[in-house]
């Protein structure tokens, strides 16, 4: 996909799922990665639909070891209770790094850090 096509499927995620604060806009868009990997796009019986889950749970589930949370409004601290966690400059180049690392493993050179870094 081309990267024009891929900002306008994904354009609405911004800010948590269209200014809604909830699901971090990139763990959403490292969902719709892992099912374009690894579905057997089989509309009648989608024999991948189960490995498809584990996978984009376990690329949320490394989100949320780095981060604490998935939730746009606690990441960024607009919950009204906790202090803002990560920015979402850095969430994006988390997930960013996840996709490379669950999705494409040994393709690109790792990264140094923990986590990707905020900029």
């Amino acid at each position: 996909m081309d990267e024009k096509t891929a900002f306008r499927a994904v354009e609405a995620y911004g800010l948590g799922i269209a200014k809604r604060y909830e699901p971090c806009g990139s763990v959403c868009a490292m969902m719709m990665l892992a099912g374009l990997k690894n579905s057997d796009g089989n509309l009648q019986k989608p024999a991948s639909k189960f490995a498809t889950f584990e996978l984009g749970n376990k690329m949320a589930q490394k989100f949320e070891d780095w981060n604490t949370t998935c939730c746009c409004a606690i990441l960024r601290g607009t919950d009204g209770k906790t202090d803002r966690l990560r920015s979402c400059r850095g969430c994006v180049a988390d997930c960013a790094r996840i996709v490379e690392d669950v999705l494409f493993p040994g393709q690109f050179e790792p990264y140094e850090a923990r986590h990707a870094e905020e900029e």
